[in-house]
This record gives C-alpha cells, sequence and structure tokens, in this order.
C-alpha cells in the first residue's frame, strides 16, 4: 500500500512528524520532515516517511507525507482515507488524497473533523502546480465558503469499477 496525502500548505512538516511519531512507534530518523530542497541533499539513514513540503508552490495544499508497505504495517493496515482522517483530526487540518478516478482534477478532500467528500482542482492544478479547490461535487459542512456544482451525470465512467467514491464520516468516527 502506497500512501500519498497532501495536507494543508498551514502544516508545517516537524509538526506533522511530531504527530507521526507521537501515534506510531518510529524512530525520528526515519521519518524525514522538511522542505523538497532539503531532501535533495539528504543522504540519511533509509526513509519509512517522508514529510515535505514546497512541492506545490502557491498550493493550498502543500505539505505532503508520502510513504508505502513498511508504514502501512507499522500503522497497522489503514487504508489511505483511514490514515488521512485520523491525521486531519488530530492536526485540525484538511488534506487532499486521490480519489481513485482517471481525472487527475478529482480528488477526496478530508477535513478537520474527519469529514471527506469529492472537489475538483482548478483546470490548471496538474502535476507540479499549485493545489486550489475550484469547487465541492457536495456541500463540505465545515467550508461552506467552497462553491459546489452538480457532478456530471457520466461521471461513473472516471472510475474503472463504475463505483464513484461516496461523502461522510467513516463509520468508526
Amino acid at each position: 500500500m502506497d500512501y500519498s496525502i497532501n495536507f494543508a500548505a498551514t502544516v508545517p512538516p516537524a509538526r506533522l512528524k511530531a504527530v507521526v511519531l507521537a501515534q506510531w512507534p518510529l524512530a525520528s530518523d526515519m521519518v524525514f520532515a522538511d522542505t523538497a530542497e532539503v531532501f535533495e541533499e539528504y543522504e540519511g539513514p533509509k526513509l519509512i516517511v517522508l514529510i515535505q513540503s514546497g512541492l506545490h508552490p502557491g498550493s493550498d495544499f502543500d505539505t505532503e507525507l508520502s510513504a508505502g508497505q513498511e508504514f502501512a504495517d507499522v500503522v497497522g493496515g489503514l487504508d489511505e482515507l483511514q490514515l488521512t482522517t485520523l491525521l486531519c483530526k488530530a492536526l485540525e487540518a484538511r488534506a487532499l488524497i486521490p480519489d481513485g478516478g482517471r481525472s487527475g482534477l478529482t480528488w477526496m478532500l478530508v477535513t478537520e473533523d474527519g469529514w471527506h467528500g469529492r472537489v475538483v482542482l482548478r483546470d490548471d492544478d496538474v502535476g507540479d502546480a499549485p493545489m486550489v479547490i475550484d469547487h465541492a461535487l457536495q456541500p463540505v459542512p465545515v467550508a461552506p465558503e467552497i462553491p459546489v456544482q452538480d457532478p456530471p451525470a457520466w461521471e461513473r465512467g472516471w472510475y474503472d469499477d463504475g463505483m464513484v467514491p461516496t461523502s461522510g464520516y467513516l463509520e468508526s468516527d
């Protein structure tokens, strides 16, 4: 399992690292937390978790946590949504994760209270461009300022299994 979670730019990498280390038994030197520029010079021990800022300059979501199977084992196999929900609540911050679809513009927003739902990024926000929400595909309870647009009728075609992800709170919340 791989994790790629983009937290709000207001979350410093060091704060996210502190939350990760408080939640799970990891050695501090197995979690990198700094800017992308500093990581380019990294020559330390093997990392289990990589937390970087500066990958998407000007983005609303510019602190990224990346990890693989070793971290999945440490966190007990939590899926990406479960892990993101736990971290967002602990940080009192929002994050974006891939929604599993073919469109690079639709993402899953996880809010500080643990709610999740799909959002669409601005059209130019693909790749290394700033990640800025254009609109949500359903109302966001804690963010009524995010405009809402109905999803297109053909959106099931965005997902390989034809199932559109749902919004709401996880049952464990």
